[in-house]
């Protein structure tokens, strides 16, 4: 299907104009990547909000590019997330301009043949069959209801150990998810039409089925970086909608959270050579009654369980109506529960300013630091690493403090 129409947005900037058909319309306003509102006629306004991504709703293209990084940069937070050891493997330099498939499809082509190159892994797997002969056992249900009581064939239920598993399955769904999307070079298309190859007697699970579920274990660790990828294709940055009048495929994401998902992470991998461990997104109480309650992002404690420092990563500030400081107010809260003497925000840079605020008669310190997610991932990763000395500088005076409250 050609492309009749593409519109480039920035995250959070102007709306747009542009000419969609009534199905157009309906399929676009469904995916939730913008905000889309009838003008007059075929005439919409469309208006970035908090996703960004690209996808093709018919003959329309639409891409959403963050504000403060390049849009093929998000496969680095993502991948680093899922195991930091695979940015560094990374033997492709691609060009700020080769966009989100060919990062996504690049990384997936890496991790995929990484993991299967000692060739598939084969287990059980439950089949159910129409067989002349016994093989496991009759499906009697089955049997009686379908199949009225004949003497063959026969349905049979058996375990079958095979390189049909759901771990390979959800690898090949990836491949087939980023094949079936019409953007990316033939070189890309090639590359991963010869990954397909390799899964030959590997079943697609029907579209309507869902993804299979996968588990870490001993035996498949070879594949966990290529099934946590291959995961998030499929459940956290596609759209494939092939049903209604209008087909729809892309990418999309929701970018603060994926910044605010490996700030954490990464600063808690930083802090860890500084001793010590990290509680995310732990309870904590305001008050003595333990009614409110509150979930700071990161709590990094010392080895006995002491409070060390308390982060919360921010893609942009919060300014709820009537209420425009909302972010240093809870971390204030955070700081006066845990009887910490400061407190860090980490912003994305451009949407916040560094600061530090000082709490009139409360000794509290509220860090604001801005973030340049702009620079390159070993540059960043380096800043990140200033950024944990930094909140850790005076780790060993803390506990001191806290026996003395």
């Amino acid at each position: 299907m050609m492309v009749r129409q593409t519109l480039e947005l920035r995250e959070h900037g102007s709306k747009q104009d542009m000419t969609l058909t009534e199905h157009e319309f309906e399929s676009l306003r469904a995916t939730g990547l913008v905000s889309v509102k009838p003008i007059s006629g075929d005439k919409y306004s469309i208006a970035p909000g908090q996703k960004v991504g690209s996808i093709r709703v018919g003959e329309v293209q639409i891409s959403v590019t963050p504000k403060v990084v390049e849009l093929s940069r998000i496969m680095f937070f993502v991948s680093y997330c899922i195991n930091p050891s695979i940015w560094r493997d990374e033997t492709v330099q691609l060009a700020e301009e080769d966009g989100l498939y060919s990062a996504m499809g690049e990384s997936l082509i890496r991790v995929v043949s990484k993991a299967i190159e000692g060739g598939l892994l084969q287990g059980y797997s439950n089949v159910a069959d129409i067989m002349m002969t016994f093989r496991g056992r009759v499906d009697v249900k089955e049997h009686i209801l379908r199949h009225r009581g004949r003497p063959l064939p026969l349905p049979m239920l058996f375990d079958d150990f095979s390189i049909d598993t759901a771990d390979n399955q959800i690898m090949l769904l990836a491949i087939l998810r980023l094949l079936a999307l019409p953007d990316g070079s033939e070189s890309m298309r090639q590359r991963l039409r010869r990954l397909r190859v390799a899964f030959d007697g590997v079943t697609s699970p029907a579209h309507n089925h869902g993804r299979p579920e996968w588990h870490r274990t001993r035996l498949n660790s070879r594949y966990h970086d290529a099934l946590a990828l291959s995961t998030t294709i499929l459940d956290e940055c596609s759209v494939d909608q092939r049903k209604g009048p209008v087909p729809v495929s892309g990418f999309m994401f929701d970018m603060w959270r994926i910044y605010e998902d490996f700030v954490v992470f990464a600063l808690s991998n930083a802090m860890a050579s500084h001793g010590g461990r990290a509680d995310f997104q732990t309870t904590i109480w305001l008050d003595e009654d333990k009614r409110i309650q509150m979930r700071p992002d990161m709590l990094w404690r010392s080895a006995t369980g002491d409070p060390l420092a308390v982060v919360d990563a921010k893609y942009k500030a919060e300014q709820p109506k009537g209420f425009p400081e909302h972010d240093v107010y809870q971390m204030l809260a955070y700081c006066t529960a845990l009887g910490l003497p400061e407190g860090h925000l980490v912003y994305a840079k451009g949407n916040e300013p560094s600061r530090t605020h000082v709490v009139v008669r409360a000794d509290i310190e509220i860090h604001c630091h801005a973030l340049d997610l702009s620079l390159h991932p070993a540059k960043l990763l380096q800043r990140i690493g200033e950024l944990a000395a930094f909140t850790l500088r005076d780790q060993t005076a803390l506990p001191d403090r806290l026996t003395s409250q």
